[in-house]
């Protein structure tokens, strides 16, 4: 026990611990303005870079890396378009260029950032962009996009001249490998994006001044934590948790063996304490390691005193969801309800669930919510809505229970416990 109380606190007042620190604490315009988790920030600011007419300074090299992100990508997909739009980059020198963000498509959806690049012989790149943060993805959204975009193309004699070029710009984590298989839509996760376009583009001998501290923020907000997971992770973070390793990998793997025994002893508690207090640290070193395929780490820091659960499960109108965690099981249900009867969220911001709900369920503004939350993308109108997801494991699934009551489901739930 000693041994463990000295380790630990060696480890987290470390130099190298409390530069982690001050990395992950550093303000920047998105995160102060509370926007860093808002789609509608990430698509503003990618439809800039990707314009050639704003004020970066940079031309056409920002969509060039781009496509070639795409073409460099471990993504599957037929890369042939990609290789053409490449090569009509380099051949044309002078383009012009329409960049919008929230483009209307009509029933009151919207596409995140469209871009149509023409040369002066009428050849055309045309780039659908669909940016998700924290809202889920849902495949009608994204085939609707796509036959809004060839109809429109049809319909105008220009699909035989343009290139088509579908984006879906996802965390890695929530990318669903099932849907974009063999689809024309390619996924770009941000890791990707800060190493082949961000950066390059930073480092850009030719980038106005004022441009450089632009992106140099949109990379600092990136790499914040949101809903305890990072969009991507810079090389300098890499390389203080590489160092933070060497120094203190065994107390580290102690941790870790701790946590994967999970048996309440006075030194799993202190350690414990000491993870949750530096949540944001021990998360970095999690994921980096992990990366690294360098150490099994399994750190359950938060999980039930009580009752462990083993998994939830719902069956609406017969069709069986089950999820390992709430927040997964409250966005899948929510989700698929809405797949099938196009949900008008609007008549249930406010809605209380039951007698024993402290707040509401769904709410239009996440900055209402105290609590943790997580978005859900209308397909019936496009907008974002949020979802309370703050509770016990029982209250959570009785929400649920009441809320798919409510529009028309029958559902059954059971929580599955360990024995």
């Amino acid at each position: 026990m000693e041994n463990l109380i000295m380790n630990l606190f060696a480890l987290t007042n470390d130099e190298d611990f409390e530069g982690l620190r001050k990395f992950h604490s550093r303000s920047n315009t998105f995160r102060v303005c509370g926007m860093s988790h808002m789609e509608l920030w990430h698509s503003n600011f990618m439809a800039w870079l990707l314009n050639p007419n704003e004020s970066h300074n940079l031309g056409m090299y920002p969509i060039k890396r781009y496509i070639y992100a795409l073409i460099n990508s471990k993504v599957e997909g037929d890369k042939k378009t990609l290789l053409k739009a490449l090569k009509l980059l380099e051949k044309s020198e002078e383009w012009h260029t329409e960049v919008d963000t929230e483009y209307p498509i009509g029933n009151n959806q919207r596409i995140d950032v469209f871009g149509r690049y023409t040369n002066n012989e009428g050849e055309k790149i045309v780039l659908t962009i669909e940016q998700k943060v924290n809202a889920e993805i849902s495949d009608i959204q994204f085939s609707k996009y796509e036959k809004w975009v060839k109809e429109r193309h049809i319909k105008s004699n220009e699909l035989e001249n343009s290139l088509l070029i579908f984006v879906a710009a996802i965390p890695e984590k929530k990318i669903k490998r099932e849907f974009f298989h063999g689809s024309l839509w390619f996924t770009l996760d941000y890791q990707v994006v800060l190493d082949e376009v961000l950066l390059p583009c930073l480092n850009h001998q030719d980038i106005d001044i004022y441009a450089r501290k632009t992106l140099d923020e949109y990379i600092v907000a990136i790499g914040t934590f949101i809903n305890n997971e990072k969009l991507a992770i810079t090389q300098e973070e890499k390389e203080i948790v590489r160092k933070i390793k060497l120094k203190y990998g065994k107390t580290l793997t102690k941790i870790s063996e701790l946590f994967l025994k999970n048996k309440e002893t006075e030194e799993w508690a202190y350690a414990r304490s000491l993870v949750f207090k530096y949540q944001n640290e021990f998360e970095s070193i999690k994921s980096i390691l992990l990366n690294d395929e360098d150490v099994n780490v399994n750190w359950n820091y938060r999980g039930n005193k009580k009752r462990n659960v083993e998994c939830l499960k719902i069956r609406i109108n017969g069709e069986e969801i089950k999820e390992n965690l709430l927040v997964d099981m409250l966005r899948e249900a929510i989700k698929k309800a809405d797949e099938i009867k196009e949900i008008d969220f609007e008549r249930f911001i406010g809605f209380m669930p039951g007698n024993k709900a402290i707040n509401p369920f769904f709410h239009d503004d996440h900055m209402q919510i105290r609590g943790s939350c997580f978005s859900i993308t209308s397909i019936l109108n496009g907008k974002q809505y949020y979802v309370e997801s703050r509770y016990s494991n029982k209250q959570g699934m009785k929400n649920l229970e009441v809320f798919l009551n409510e529009i028309g489901f029958d559902v059954e739930y059971e929580i599955v416990y360990k024995n």
